[in-house]
């Protein structure tokens, strides 16, 4: 029996423990441990601390599953969240999805006999539902849920299911909001003390969220001097970044510096965190529940604070910055995904259409001359010398 996909991209594990050393064994040489450098080790050990627990709670399940006559989709919804906490991945958005939608609607439906029918059903509801901004639900919200209904389909005993679940154009709501300066500024001053710096830190960066609420004050030590937040991909077991990969930030505007040097000369000592609430860590529960909070109460619901990514990439690419070296400093991994968050905003559009009309007016100018060149050459050649043709004519 194989476990899930690691989250840290380490790759599947299998009972063999094979997929995630294969790529240090060669056709004709095995490396012994001593071979593996630290880094690969450290993974290693990992994936059998995680193996071994994945084991134990999947005996706890089969053993749950098989003396039950029926398996409902709600027990199926509950493996999966347990499956998720034991991959080390965040539960808190996963579970408000099948809390919300998921369990109410099909929660109590035998897993054996869903059908297509039952998701299709569940397709139009969901497309009717309006979200608290008044838009209608995103095609790309209602994928991420009928993904989680396949992962749970998949895992499921004594035999799993493969349902064809066909899912939904997403390019109907790919968002575009970026908060602007005003909204910027007034979120500042209405937020909590403790919000603060990870508000002013996401606009000027576009950092995540949970990527900030795991910063050590250990990396700030050294940022008067060098000018740069150095996050390692991993500390110990925990991932930090999103690719675990280190993330160099750097601390480029005086607002970054004012909030950083307040954070840690407020923030207790013997905490470890850089951002911190009364001495303790910053929890993303009570983030999300605080920030919603101010947002209702200064009415824009619509802001979120995943719109601070869109607003910083933006910002560096209007300010110059090239597309490299915007994606390094918000995190991106790929190009492809770092364009999606590249919004043109009114501004963009008209230094583009500025730009646009001095290069044709540029080039209409070039042409001109270019004309005018080109008929005074065709009239002096097209006078004609005795006993010779006109310029361009055929001999007979």
């Amino acid at each position: 029996m194989s476990g899930p996909k690691r989250a840290n991209g380490d790759g599947t594990v299998g009972e063999n423990k094979t997929s995630w050393i294969g790529q240090y064994k060669r056709k004709t040489k095995s490396f012994s441990k001593k071979d593996y450098p630290a880094e690969s080790r450290e993974k290693i050990l990992r994936n059998r601390v995680f193996l071994k627990a994945y084991r134990e709670w999947q005996a706890e399940v089969d053993a749950e599953l098989d003396r039950g006559p029926v398996v409902t989709m709600s027990i199926l919804f509950d493996n999966y969240l347990a499956r998720l906490r034991l991959n080390g991945r965040g539960v808190y958005i996963e579970r408000l999805r099948v809390e919300k939608h998921l369990r109410p609607r099909l929660g109590s439906l035998d897993a054996s006999r869903l059908n297509l029918y039952d998701v299709d059903d569940y397709k139009l509801e969901r497309k009717e539902e309006t979200t608290r901004t008044g838009a209608c639900t995103r095609n790309g919200t209602i994928n991420r849920e009928l993904a989680i209904i396949t992962n749970c389909l998949r895992h499921m005993r004594p035999e799993p299911r493969l349902l064809l679940i066909e899912k939904l154009d997403e390019s109907d709501g790919i968002r575009q909001g970026v908060v602007s300066v005003g909204d910027y500024q007034l979120f500042l001053r209405e937020l909590e003390d403790y919000q603060k710096p990870l508000w002013v830190f996401s606009y000027y960066t576009g950092v995540r969220q949970g990527q900030l609420l795991r910063f050590r004050r250990a990396w700030a030590q050294d940022w008067e001097s060098t000018g740069v937040l150095d996050v390692p991909g991993y500390l110990g077991s925990e991932r930090i970044t999103k690719n675990g990969k280190p993330h160099h930030i750097p601390v480029y505007s005086a607002g970054m510096r004012e909030m950083l040097k307040w954070a840690i000369q407020m923030g207790d000592p013997a905490c470890p965190y850089l951002f911190q609430r009364e001495g303790k860590q910053i929890s993303r529960y009570t983030f999300h529940d605080a920030f919603k909070r101010v947002a209702v109460r200064l009415g824009r619901n619509a802001v979120l604070f995943h719109d601070l990514r869109r607003t910083a990439v933006t910002n560096m690419i209007e300010a110059g910055i090239p597309p490299e070296k915007a994606k390094d400093v918000s995190g991106h991994l790929t190009m492809s995904v770092f364009e999606r968050y590249n919004i043109i905003t009114a501004a963009k559009a008209r230094a583009s259409v500025k730009a646009t009309g001095e290069v044709l007016a540029k080039w209409h100018d070039e042409k001109n001359i270019l004309a005018a060149g080109y008929t005074k050459i065709t009239q002096q050649n097209s006078e004609t010398v005795e006993g010779q043709p006109a310029y361009g004519s055929k001999p007979n």
